[in-house]
């Protein structure tokens, strides 16, 4: 039985322990995945405190509106498992082609989704935000920024998907490195400029939030169609 099978594994005699080459390519790949995410929690926790030192007010319909760009965010995540699941199982059978189809096929239901929720968000803007507070001051801002938001959808799923297909294929180090720039630097540092020198304030912060979004989707594109994360060995 399935029972049996598993307790004759714990009876096994052979070595528990992983061996150098597996743990090799676990501390590779586990390694430059823990450097993306300490670049992406330091830039995020960096733009948020520039964000917060706005006002109360500019604070709150921030993080509204960042509630509502989560929708997309769980979008994008979903879409950027599965590529990353099904890109390594693909490129794991030799079969790099498929992988290729993999991408696009997920890029394009990313691109009708978004398109859907951008539709969605100009048009109900108001009524959206209205639905966090009735104080119409961040009713009114928070529109504003929903407008914003909507040119970032489509580079934003787009570049998730993409990632998580490097990711799938080995190519972590790449995709640390996008971090470590757009993310950890180049996004805290064009949102300060923004909001402070140039006076745009919490409108400033969101231009910064599109601008990063299509630099990670920029930076990360031309590593797709180099073509060399077919052939990385872990």
């Amino acid at each position: 039985t399935h029972r049996q099978g598993f307790l004759n594994i714990l009876r096994s005699k052979t070595s528990w322990f992983p061996d150098k080459e597996t743990m090799r390519g676990v501390w590779n790949v586990g390694l430059s995945a823990l450097v993306e995410q300490l670049c992406m929690r330091f830039g995020f926790f960096t733009y948020v405190k520039i964000v917060s030192s706005l006002g109360t007010i500019a604070f709150a319909t921030h993080q509204i509106c960042m509630n509502v760009l989560s929708i997309s965010f769980g979008f994008g995540d979903g879409l950027q498992i599965a590529s990353a699941s099904l890109v390594g199982q693909r490129l794991g059978a030799k079969r790099p082609d498929l992988a290729k189809i993999v991408v696009a096929v997920n890029q394009r239901i990313g691109m009708v989704i978004a398109t859907i929720l951008v539709i969605i968000f100009v048009i109900g803007r108001k009524g959206i935000v209205g639905l966090f507070t009735t104080d119409q001051s961040i009713i009114e801002q928070g529109a504003v920024l929903m407008i914003i938001m909507a040119f970032s959808i489509h580079a934003q799923i787009c570049q998730v998907v993409t990632s998580g297909s490097l990711r799938g294929a080995g190519d972590t180090k790449y995709t640390a490195m996008v971090s470590l720039i757009s993310i950890a630097i180049f996004r805290p540092l064009i949102t300060y400029v923004l909001c402070y020198p140039l006076g745009l304030g919490l409108v400033g912060a969101w231009y910064s939030l599109v601008i990063d979004q299509f630099t990670r989707l920029v930076l990360v594109m031309i590593r797709f169609r180099q073509g060399k994360w077919t052939g990385l060995k872990l």
